[in-house]
């Protein structure tokens, strides 16, 4: 702004109100004088014409500060700060799991074009930003892509070796559960790996080779989804079906032995 339009027009703004800006040029910042954290300017002109708009609770009121992928490592031990990621993808590797606990983590390796940072996407929502090592990256996503029932039911045909992670707004129709559907297996508290035995005896576990007198049950399952696409099964495995039923395999084995209670297929 210069001394003409810094006297016509400094009166016109206050601190805290809503204004749009009409006929301002747009430069590059000068480093040596610029006050504000970005790379660009908007210079006022004799031509500019400032109007106070209403207020707009959808504006946020808070700034982004932008930062190439070498700048990164500058947040280092931050846990609490999330970041957004504008990239362009070189490389994506396959899916493969991390044992963490009893838990396995599923982990896909992707490639970003920029300072070549390996970003590490883990799970399903993001929890931090941690520097694992040289130009490496750990974060998790925010979401998901989402997509219908339909669209869903055509990954199965397309490639039976393709795996991702997708986000669908289902109604649940139905869940499988007969004398040929359980809803869960009896499995190994510390591989998951289905145990071999029979009721009140020893539990074998062949992958760790251990023997247990008290058995872990995890949920497995069947059922069917629907929305207005058309309708497709499903498997749901033991931490989703905790979710969805409210409680733990062992926990609904033995309700059903007090109430002598068999669902059919709902």
């Amino acid at each position: 702004m210069y001394d003409g339009e810094v006297d016509r027009l400094q009166d016109t703004v206050e601190e805290g109100k809503i204004y749009s800006f009409t006929q301002i040029d747009i430069k590059g910042a000068p480093t040596q004088y610029k006050l504000v954290d970005s790379d660009i300017e908007c210079v006022f002109t004799k031509e500019t014409e400032i109007e106070e708009q209403d207020e707009d609770n959808s504006i946020p009121m808070f700034s982004f500060k932008l930062r190439t992928f070498d700048k990164v490592h500058a947040f280092e031990g931050n846990k609490r700060l999330l970041i957004d990621v504008m990239a362009m993808v070189r490389e994506v590797g396959p899916v493969y799991y991390k044992q963490s606990g009893d838990k396995q983590i599923p982990k896909r390796d992707i490639l970003l074009v920029d300072k070549t940072i390996l970003e590490q996407l883990r799970n399903k929502e993001i929890a931090s930003c941690n520097i694992g090592g040289a130009n490496m990256v750990a974060v998790n996503l925010t979401g998901a892509t989402r997509i219908t029932v339909q669209e869903l039911k055509g990954f199965s045909t397309f490639n039976s070796n393709m795996c991702g992670f997708y986000e669908v707004v289902i109604t649940i129709s139905k869940i499988y559960y007969d004398e040929h559907n359980r809803l869960w297996y009896t499995g190994c508290g510390w591989c998951r790996t289905g145990l071999l035995g029979a009721p009140n005896t020893q539990y074998w576990c062949r992958k760790c080779d251990k023997y247990y007198f008290e058995v872990h049950l995890r949920y497995v399952f069947k059922m069917e989804i629907v929305d207005h696409t058309g309708s497709h099964d499903v498997t749901i495995f033991d931490e989703v079906g905790e979710k969805l039923l409210g409680c733990k395999a062992n926990s609904l084995s033995e309700l059903f032995k007090k109430v002598s209670f068999f669902p059919c297929s709902k």
